[in-house]
């Protein structure tokens, strides 16, 4: 439970840990504001974290899977060059 003032962690887009600072709290939502930005955002407790390691704990690491094979035959593999095509005037 945070009070008014305390600070505390979030981490953005499961990649960046931001300190912030609680402005109040509405119901299970606290209003933070970043430390460092204008405005103010609402967030469930357990979106908040009382240090920095406990919020880069909680970040997700599942294995990415990146595959470039979007099933299509490469009719110009190998006929590529860096000019522009013969034009017929």
């Amino acid at each position: 439970m945070f009070k008014k003032d305390d600070i505390c962690y979030i981490l953005e887009n499961n990649m960046n840990v931001r300190k912030a600072r609680v402005s109040a709290r509405q119901g299970k939502f606290y209003v933070i504001q970043l430390v460092g930005s204008c405005g103010a955002i609402r967030l469930p407790e357990s979106r908040l974290f009382k240090t920095e390691q406990e919020a880069w704990d909680s970040q997700k690491r599942e294995p990415v899977h990146v595959s470039n094979d979007y099933g299509y035959i490469d009719v110009f593999n190998g006929k590529r060059t860096n000019r522009a095509p013969k034009r017929d005037i």
